[in-house]
């Protein structure tokens, strides 16, 4: 009997066309999924065991059976956590192993040249980024202006452009051309989806989630302005090849307001429709440019573009769900604000994004002679972020699963010792303001801290003081570490205190204090 890897991929090619459909079932689970042309008069069933044991299927159209038969799933190997879900404000792998995302963005990188498809994974191989954000439709923008050799959909000819017709500006020596007609969602480009798929299977053996952007305003090509028809055809396309890929994450959009005639009702029936047709229940989110999404019932995650990454614990507490900041600029020296951050003030937001309790994507937009940005193009990483993006990557896996971000109740008065309640002038004055207000000015006061019984990771920013008191977050004996976010250093301030400990700092930007428990 066949034996396929738990997670991993069956599939079957069948000659036929139309409605045809595979069920898979495994003593009490049941699958339908969807077959997917691959060429005319071809299609493709393709399917994921989600757990062991024996699995029967069927290949039918309509009632008709066009192919029977079984296989054994076989216990995931080493290395093979399955898919990412969402869990309460964070990421578990299927297994249960925990999933801190540490993302980056290539948009259009699967749209360039082997050598340079090959050279972007070299260099994720190299990094610490374990989610790649990228576009399904080619990306039209300045620094990445060339014509795709490849496009996902086939197109039509809409008819015969007779010489002498200046409107069309003709090709010098041509008699005629064809004009170019619409799209059609209907006749995939067998070329573009076999490097996508394979980008997508080097991206897992990399141990790295695909997130895929189905839509996105940056175009010239006319994918943005297709019918509601047609974007439905393609999230049906989309979610019946690739849903079986472990690895894969759904972006509904990125930067959805800047759609053009898109309604929130549109992308309400846009994310219902990839929630429907996908049968594992990746996560989905969509991305903003200006104004954040509104929660849907769809959405497992939010996806935010914002340059206050502070502000992730606001979201928690408005959404509910866990906090993805796929946007808060970018390391590069390009003209335009939001590429041109120093590689400090990137890691500066995205060390305030993860002890706020988010997480944090990375982007890289370096001039460069050949015109190949990383947040575009990928190729060779040129930033200096990165090392420290792995540093903070490093400090946050010692930490126990269930540390969470510090807060307090507005009866603690920040600047005070031992006033606590509701009467004391601080918390009187706070009741006074708005709960918007109020809460907007307890997030500014609460200093920056990841904590548990077990730890306390404080993040000091910008400031630049000499000293700190801290107290042990719980009961026993706790190691002192001072960090330098910039530097990679770790300099030990105590092998081991208790209650409390008088903290000399270096005065400067991106320091950090670590506290672990080594002892009861």
């Amino acid at each position: 009997m066949e034996q396929i890897e738990q997670y991993g991929i069956f599939e079957s090619r069948e000659r036929a066309d139309g409605n045809i459909t595979g069920i898979f079932s495994c003593e009490e689970t049941r699958i339908r999924v969807k077959a997917f042309a691959v060429n005319e008069g071809e299609v493709m069933v393709r399917f994921r065991p989600e757990h062991t044991g024996v699995w029967e299927y069927r290949i039918q159209a309509g009632e008709r059976i066009l192919r029977a038969g079984s296989f054994l799933c076989i216990q995931a190997g080493e290395g093979n956590h399955g898919p990412v879900s969402a869990a309460g404000f964070g990421f578990r792998y299927a297994d249960g192993t925990e999933y801190r995302p540490f993302g980056t963005t290539c948009y259009a990188w699967i749209y360039q040249p082997e050598e340079i498809r090959r050279q972007t994974l070299e260099s994720l191989a190299g990094s610490p980024f374990n989610k790649v954000r990228m576009c399904v439709f080619p990306k039209d923008m300045i620094y990445n202006e060339e014509e795709p050799a490849y496009f996902p959909y086939a197109r039509g000819i809409a008819e015969d452009v007779q010489p002498g017709n200046p409107s069309h500006n003709q090709e010098e020596g041509c008699n005629h051309r064809k004009k170019q007609g619409k799209w059609n969602i209907g006749a995939p480009n067998q070329t573009f989806w076999e490097i996508l798929e394979t980008s997508i299977l080097e991206l897992d053996r990399l141990g790295i989630e695909a997130d895929l952007i189905l839509f996105h305003p940056y175009d010239r090509w006319g994918f943005s302005q297709l019918s509601k028809e047609d974007n439905l055809k393609h999230l049906e396309y989309c979610a019946a090849r690739l849903a079986a890929y472990k690895n894969v994450w759904w972006s509904l959009a990125n930067e959805y307001d800047l759609m053009p005639g898109r309604t929130d009702q549109d992308w309400d029936i846009y994310g219902q429709k990839i929630k429907e047709r996908d049968p594992y229940g990746h996560l989905l989110s969509i991305h903003n440019c200006f104004q954040p999404y509104e929660k849907a019932d769809w959405m497992t995650h939010c996806s935010l573009q914002t340059a206050d990454t502070k502000s992730a614990m606001t979201m928690r507490l408005q959404y509910n769900i866990p906090v993805m900041i796929d946007e808060c600029g970018y390391e590069g020296d390009i003209p335009f604000d939001w590429g041109n951050l120093s590689a400090f003030e990137l890691v500066h937001r995205i060390w305030m994004g993860y002890i706020r309790g988010g997480y944090c994507s990375h982007g890289e937009t370096y001039e460069s002679e050949d015109n190949r940005l990383w947040w575009s193009k990928g190729g060779k990483l040129k930033g200096e972020s990165v090392a420290r993006i792995a540093f903070l990557k490093e400090i946050l896996q010692e930490l126990p699963q269930n540390a969470e971000p510090f807060c307090w109740k507005i009866e603690t008065d920040p600047n005070g010792k031992k006033q606590e309640g509701a009467d004391t002038p601080f918390a009187m004055a706070m009741m006074k303001l708005d709960e918007e207000e109020r809460n907007r000015r307890i997030l500014d006061m609460l200093p920056m801290a990841l904590c548990s019984e077990e730890c306390w990771l404080q993040y000091l920013g910008r400031s630049c003081q000499r000293e700190l008191h801290v107290n042990a977050p719980g009961k026993g004996i706790f190691r002192a570490e001072v960090l330098d976010v910039w530097n990679m250093s770790r300099i030990c301030a105590s092998e081991g205190f208790e209650g409390s400990l008088h903290m000399n700092l270096p005065a400067k930007e991106g320091t950090a204090v670590l506290l672990k428990k080594i002892s009861m």
